[in-house]
């Protein structure tokens, strides 16, 4: 019997965030064996580049993000190829594999990774691509949430709960041997010199990370503190211009994205994610999994991937003088520290296990596809 063909169609992104990371490491850690996997790019980006480097079946499409041509182009592949399923993540993405599922007859699979009332600035945008979720969601035979949380949203929006499977991420970070060990000598080097104590947050830069509150949240605390940020995004100057405002600059390192992140986050003692709104946080299990004690807000599925005072400190409140009360209990607790360092390795071992979620993501599209 021959493998089913599944189309995992990406809509693409200016900077690397938590989608391109969830399907690079999905397209890492599949058994090639059971099922194919295909992905169908809208334009060639930085995911694209990676995937087709390590050798993955990739279909390009016209970058295009409104052309009625798309859809039929997706559908001619989705026909000629023999794909049994299409899955998409993201509101474009999502509206495109629709339409195609529905002229195709192929089944439509949803991954959602987001609430996408944090996803977009402007009112008028969110608006309509709220009310294109609503007209297209009927094609959708199943959806994957990536929390709990998540998967709360969807049913409060009307989706079916026998529509809805949670799967939480899993995630795999590089064994020490791998990790660049010049860029980590250089990390440990500078955090030693005067004694600092390192604060280290992941992500895009984005307004719903709440990196500008850690920023002032830098403000609050002792003058020994750094704060190093990786990732790159939308407000790069904003935060730059905030840093200076507020008299850290000198404080805070913007370090763009950073490909070696198992090396960053062992050149921090303590790591924060002051997210004001979290789909999943895979940085953060990332941070527990290197043993970094990790402080979280309390939004999203924050709550629960984090058990407070055990596996990590989730602060009262997404704003500025809570998270630098989290902080602050942290430095001045080495045996919290110590412990907290130790309950959140083995928890992030045990649930958040990448051949697991792998295996049952796999399973969930084995079941939905025809």
């Amino acid at each position: 019997m021959s493998k089913k063909k599944i189309a995992i169609l990406y809509s693409g992104g200016k900077h690397f965030g938590g989608v391109e990371t969830y399907l690079l490491q999905l397209y890492t850690t599949y058994n090639k064996d059971e099922i194919g996997l295909y992905l169908l790019s809208m334009g060639d980006w930085e995911l694209t580049k990676k995937l087709e480097n390590m050798g993955t079946n990739i279909i390009k499409l016209s970058p295009s993000r409104l052309s009625a041509k798309t859809i039929f182009e997706i559908k001619k592949y989705l026909l000629a190829g023999g794909f049994s399923l299409i899955v998409s993540q993201g509101t474009v993405a999502n509206a495109y594999a629709r339409a195609a599922s529905y002229l195709s007859g192929v089944p439509s699979l949803v991954t959602v990774h987001s609430d996408p009332d944090f996803d977009y600035h402007n009112p008028l945008i969110r608006g309509l691509y709220s009310l294109l979720d609503f007209l297209t969601r009927f094609q959708t035979k199943k959806y994957i949430a990536v929390s709990k949380y998540l998967m709360g949203l969807l049913i409060k929006q009307g989706i079916p709960r026998e529509k809805v499977l949670t799967i939480y991420n899993g995630v795999e970070l590089p064994r020490s041997p791998r990790i660049n060990p010049e860029f980590k000598k250089a990390l440990i080097q500078d955090r030693n010199k005067e004694n600092k104590i390192i604060i280290g947050s992941v992500g895009r830069l984005h307004t719903v990370k709440g990196l500008h509150n850690l920023i002032i949240a830098l403000t609050m605390l002792n003058n020994n503190i750094e704060l190093r940020i990786a990732g790159s995004g939308d407000q790069q100057e904003s935060l730059t211009n905030l840093s200076r405002r507020m008299g850290v600059a000198d404080r805070v390192k913007l370090m763009g994205y950073v490909d070696d992140i198992a090396a960053f986050l062992d050149g921090i003692d303590i790591y924060v994610q002051p997210s004001l709104a979290e789909g999943f946080g895979l940085s953060v299990v990332e941070a527990m999994l290197l043993g970094a004690p990790t402080v979280v807000t309390p939004v999203g599925s924050l709550p629960e991937l984090v058990q407070d005072g055990q596996t990590g400190i989730i602060a009262a409140s997404t704003e500025p003088a809570s998270l630098a009360a989290a902080i602050d209990r942290l430095i001045n607790d080495d045996k919290l520290q110590k412990s907290i360092s130790i309950k959140a390795q083995i928890a992030a071992k045990n649930n958040f296990d990448s051949r697991k979620w792998s295996e049952q993501t796999i399973k969930a599209y084995k079941e939905t596809a025809k």
